[in-house]
């Protein structure tokens, strides 16, 4: 039954206390694609990143289209009192910058990452000197559409339990696709504060939360892993259907993926 179901900082901010997944739908093809036809290769198009170091910062001008290559990052913003929220998680093959020609957000390392710098200044001119890679990262700027949209119906109206079973859902079909997870559990390596963050929950309620799913034998989270116990149950609580938005990303990991094939052997 479950298997047929899922066929359907600012670094001033750093949060309170993985290993990265390999590619994701949407994105797969990017880091095969970036490399080709010397547009680059060369060293200077690499960046590594420290845990908890911003990539991009709001306000500057686009340095170009960047790609997450390995480790995770995080959108978020930061309100005038210093409050934060957390927009999206991202993982390799990620679409980093530019989303517009001017920052709007930052993005921050979650782990060590290494960001790739292509040529091209924009998607625009990208796709006149590499059309693959261009058309890999439109189609995963869809995907993320799919997600932000998702992500705007948790926090409108979904309670706290369906909002982390959602968010679950998610990490878990994009990791599982990309064969960076493995039989019930997948790597996420956030903490409950930055969990509280992308949620809109303190993080007394996440924890309460948290305890609330486990208790429930839906999932248990400790360490960087999410371990999942009754997928249907938790598909169930998020409201995961056909036609919706999380229905089109859990129908979306189970398309063949270029590292698929990989597999995940142990936690």
């Amino acid at each position: 039954m479950v298997h047929a179901r899922l066929n359907q900082v600012h670094h001033a901010r750093k949060p309170s206390g993985g290993a990265a997944p390999g590619e994701v739908a949407g994105y797969a093809d990017v880091r095969r694609y970036g490399s080709k036809g010397g547009q680059d290769g060369d060293n200077h198009a690499i960046r590594h990143v420290p845990r908890y170091h911003d990539i991009v910062i709001e306000g500057e001008q686009s340095d170009g289209v960047l790609t997450l290559q390995s480790g995770w990052a995080f959108r978020y913003r930061l309100l005038g009192d210093g409050r934060r929220h957390i927009i999206d998680f991202l993982v390799p093959g990620d679409l980093v910058a530019p989303l517009s020609h001017m920052a709007s957000h930052f993005v921050a390392a979650l782990t060590d990452c290494t960001v790739r710098r292509h040529a091209s200044g924009d998607l625009t001119e990208l796709a006149r000197v590499n059309f693959r890679l261009a058309e890999a990262l439109q189609e995963g700027v869809a995907r993320e559409m799919t997600r932000l949209l998702e992500k705007t119906v948790s926090l409108g109206r979904r309670n706290a339990k369906e909002r982390m079973a959602s968010l679950l859902i998610e990490v878990y079909q994009r990791t599982r696709q990309a064969g960076a997870a493995g039989d019930g559990w997948f790597r996420f390596p956030v903490t409950q504060e930055l969990l509280a963050d992308a949620l809109g929950l303190s993080i007394v309620h996440v924890n309460r939360t948290l305890r609330a799913l486990r208790e429930d034998g839906l999932v248990h989270m400790a360490s960087g892993r999410v371990a999942v116990h009754d997928l249907e149950a938790l598909m169930d609580l998020a409201g995961a259907g056909d036609g919706d938005g999380l229905g089109d990303l859990v129908a979306a990991a189970e398309r063949p993926s270029v590292s698929a094939a990989r597999g995940a052997s142990t936690p």
